[in-house]
């Protein structure tokens, strides 16, 4: 079998894909499916269909993802490869969380999780707690959201995962914040915050600073609230993150219409347009 060959030419193309050269690697994997094809080789025609539904879900192609991580999972099912398994019932649930299908995420995040407690993989669990949180958040059931939020912070925690811990946290707050309890919502996001101190400013400052902003703006605390936007307006231009900077300039609008400002409200009302055309 030519399963050394296939190996390395996998692992080539999934360097291929995460560094965006999706023609690239596109060429690669229809020749690793020639090839393992032809070697009878089950698991390189697996993990090209993977990788293939990898490129599609970078591109945000949501149905061509699934077709090829069903394609891939099938594959991985008849020989049990349960680390696999794992693995793509997370992916296929992240694409129905994306199409807001999030009961079938769920189902599709459970599988998951029964085959990384059977190993006591922490890292992967906390990963998959979080993203079962968040669906129950979308859902509206933020009891269940809470509670796998924080079991996925624990799992974090006992790691050290600062990264994953100030996702977490955030997440908690955001819940918080759905059921109306602003001062717990911005308590976590300054405690997300905190765990991203050492790091550059990016995303996650964007989307801490936008909520406080806008938990502050639902109390009327106006002066408080503009700072924060303001500093998650700055972010979000100086890192290009185009559609949270569509959020944050509705916040604005609201903000200063609010103060009287409507010189300014019209600015930032304009911007939103704009972003969103």
């Amino acid at each position: 079998q030519d399963t050394v060959g296939i190996a390395k030419l996998i692992v080539q193309t999934s360097n291929l894909i995460d560094n965006a050269e999706y023609d690239r690697a596109n060429e690669n994997i229809d020749l690793i499916i020639q090839r393992s094809s032809a070697s009878g080789y089950l698991l390189g025609t697996a993990e090209a269909y993977n990788l293939r539904g990898s490129i599609f879900s970078d591109q945000s192609n949501v149905k061509e993802a699934l077709e090829n991580f069903l394609q891939s999972i099938s594959i991985y099912e008849s020989v049990n490869n349960r680390p696999k398994m794992a693995s793509l019932y997370n992916n296929i649930g992240l694409l129905y969380a994306e199409i807001k299908e999030y009961k079938v995420a769920l189902a599709n995040y459970f599988k998951a999780v029964q085959i990384y407690k059977a190993v006591n993989n922490k890292e992967f669990l906390g990963i998959i707690y979080n993203n079962i949180g968040t669906s129950y958040q979308r859902l509206g059931q933020t009891s269940s959201s809470g509670y796998y939020l924080k079991e996925a912070y624990k799992l974090n925690s006992s790691l050290h995962d600062t990264l994953r811990m100030a996702m977490t946290t955030h997440n908690i707050g955001t819940t918080f914040q759905a059921e109306g309890k602003c001062d717990s919502a911005m308590s976590y996001f300054k405690m997300s915050l905190r765990f991203l101190k050492k790091y550059s400013e990016g995303p996650g400052h964007i989307y801490n600073f936008t909520e406080l902003g806008a938990c502050l703006l639902k109390e009327g605390k106006f002066k408080e609230a503009e700072e924060y936007l303001v500093r998650a307006f700055r972010i979000s231009e100086e890192t290009d993150q185009l559609s949270e900077r569509e959020g944050i300039c509705g916040y604005l609008a609201e903000l200063y219409t609010k103060t009287n400002n409507y010189q300014k409200a019209l600015q930032y009302k304009g911007l939103q347009l704009e972003i969103h055309d």
